[in-house]
């Protein structure tokens, strides 16, 4: 039985620019197909297939290079703002290095800070829980990474080392309990 396909055209309005930002207005018209019998979206750019609208909407603001949000130091691009900013702290850090917040890895003798939470908490899975994470981590034949915990696959070993978190079985008497939750 065919499925039932149907286009999708989004106009992209342009982003809201706010005096002294630092994103520079692009508006392109985004289409993509939806496949409803296998609940699917399909880039028509090159095929790629997304459970969700939203990521699909992401996929296809960089398939088609509609990059709304641009750096202002080096002009490099990108699809959200959040990534703006992350860029911008991690290769531009203000001069005065107070205006910046930094993360502190929460184990006690370790010198890691970061400019984002997310690499704070995959330090501190690689290095200061690496039994843990090595006892759920199963790199397939396809080089993705699964977890053995709940059979989630990832792309890549930063992705489940992010994941791995949630997944790790610590004995409530390890007071690892305790420094993780400032990384939660």
């Amino acid at each position: 039985m065919p499925s039932k396909v149907e286009k999708i055209e989004v106009q992209q309005s342009p982003p809201i620019q706010q005096p002294g930002s630092d994103m520079i207005e692009k508006s392109k018209k985004m289409e993509y197909v939806y496949d409803e019998l296998k609940d699917e979206y399909i880039c028509p750019d090159c095929g790629i297939t997304k459970k969700k609208q939203n990521t699909m909407h992401y996929h296809m603001k960089r398939c088609q290079n509609i990059l709304d949000f641009v750096c202002t130091e080096c002009q490099q691009e990108f699809v959200q703002k959040n990534a703006l900013d992350t860029h911008m702290r991690l290769r531009h850090p203000p001069v005065n290095k107070d205006d910046t917040e930094e993360f502190v890895c929460p184990f006690e003798g370790c010198d890691f800070t970061n400019p984002t939470k997310g690499n704070c908490r995959t330090h501190c899975m690689r290095k200061h829980l690496k039994k843990e994470v090595a006892n759920i981590m199963e790199v397939t034949p396809d080089k993705q990474v699964k977890c053995k915990t709940c059979a989630v696959t990832f792309k890549s070993k930063p992705h489940f080392y992010y994941h791995s978190l949630g997944c790790i079985v610590l004995p409530l008497t390890d007071p690892r309990h305790e420094i993780l939750k400032d990384i939660i």
